[in-house]
């Protein structure tokens, strides 16, 4: 239930691999190892201090009004009361009726439209939105009938959609929670998981989400061929957390937009000070360094790219799991132990990477990873679940011997 970035690039600038329209990027972690900084600036460098005065406290752009993402108006609340729980019921019980009303024939109905982002009341209204729009929904819904929810983004395959003359990239996020007595859950445009399947991604908070949805406003108002309001929007983000690197990214986009290269340069760096692996303010740096004639600077963030995009662990998680789909175990078993090597705290590349070495016949190698992943369980019942896993390998080695 979310597709939370999205990166608006012109069409007609050359696409390279993976990352280029500028709203996200495959990992959002930063992490050692990546290559440094090509050094050099065409303009006077600016500290994170002056960056951020510079193009948000003393902006040209008025930042865009602040809402609440998730206020619900009475005609929502009406409809929880009458349509959804009517006599008191179990949390688990709730839970399920509310994750049911989301589903793509669930009673709300709801039409996926990629770059329409509102607020949870506008999504109800309208019965439409994008998958943020359906999250923001969810989460307040169900905090509304006494539930726990919150945002988790699932770090993943980005996706693509051509809007007008942009190409805008899409990431995932899913409403989160626990209950009491209940194993911790997420709810994706209806399908229910919990245990393992749920254990995937980080959480975000209710502010960066919301800075997420003045993002996405930008966004759209960047397809559409407002710069202005682009800017106004990602502004806002930007007063609401500082700390996305791929807002920043977006407003360097907007800047070079408007020819304004020594902002675009500044936000730009910026976000890469935040997130070495962004991978798209990587591209779209060797692009403002083509446009101002700066080959040598250029073709320096040209192969940090190519480096980023080997070296992210999401990406590498996912070719490995892509692999696994396709039966190639042991180029799987490469691209896995890589990124656990990377972010050896994320329970799934533990897992997978168990899976891989199980069905090479790799036992205690299966095993070990299954142990580590025991310790990275956020809850009783997803331990319990590894363990029974863990189990079974167990036994199945001890039957060949």
């Amino acid at each position: 239930m979310g597709c939370i970035r999205a990166n608006a690039m012109p069409r007609e600038w050359p696409l390279a691999g993976i990352s280029l329209p500028l709203f996200l990027l495959l990992g959002t972690t930063v992490l050692a190892g990546c290559a440094a900084t090509p050094s050099g600036t065409v303009f006077p460098a600016l500290s994170p201090e002056e960056t951020e005065a510079r193009l948000i406290h003393a902006s040209d752009f008025d930042p865009a009004p602040d809402t609440d993402v998730l206020a619900l108006s009475g005609d929502v609340r009406h409809w929880i009361d009458t349509q959804l729980i009517g006599e008191q019921r179990a949390s688990t019980t709730r839970l399920k009726l509310l994750s049911n009303v989301f589903a793509p024939d669930g009673a709300l109905k709801l039409e996926y439209d990629p770059i329409a982002t509102y607020s949870a009341s506008e999504t109800f209204a309208r019965r439409e939105g994008n998958c943020l729009s359906f999250t923001h929904l969810f989460i307040a819904m169900a905090r509304d009938i006494g539930l726990d929810a919150g945002y988790r983004e699932i770090p993943g395959r980005p996706s693509w959609e051509a809007v007008g003359d942009y190409v805008v990239v899409n990431r995932h996020m899913v409403a989160y929670g626990r209950l009491a007595g209940f194993a911790d859950y997420t709810v994706d445009f209806g399908r229910f998981a919990t245990g393992e399947e749920a254990s995937f991604g980080h959480d975000v908070s209710d502010a960066s989400a919301r800075a997420q949805h003045f993002n996405n406003l930008g966004a759209r108002s960047l397809t559409r061929g407002d710069v202005a309001g682009g800017l106004g929007y990602l502004n806002r983000a930007l007063l609401i957390d500082p700390s996305l690197a791929y807002v920043w990214t977006n407003l360097g986009t907007a800047y070079m937009q408007l020819d304004r290269f020594q902002d675009a340069e500044a936000a730009l760096l910026h976000a890469l000070r935040l997130d070495r692996f962004e991978v798209t303010a990587i591209n779209q740096t060797e692009r403002l360094y083509e446009r101002l004639d700066r080959h040598e600077l250029a073709q320096a963030y040209h192969h940090r790219a190519e480096r980023a995009r080997y070296q992210n662990p999401y990406a590498r998680f996912w070719r490995g799991v892509a692999a696994l789909e396709r039966g190639e175990v042991r180029d799987a078993l490469g691209h896995l132990r890589k990124a656990v090597r990377e972010e050896p705290d994320e329970l799934q590349f533990r897992l997978q990477l168990a899976k891989a070495y199980a069905l090479l016949g790799r036992s205690h190698s299966a095993q070990q990873e299954m142990l580590a992943a025991v310790a990275l369980a956020g809850s009783p019942d997803e331990r319990r679940v590894i363990l029974e896993v863990l189990q079974e390998i167990v036994q199945e080695t001890s039957s060949v011997k």
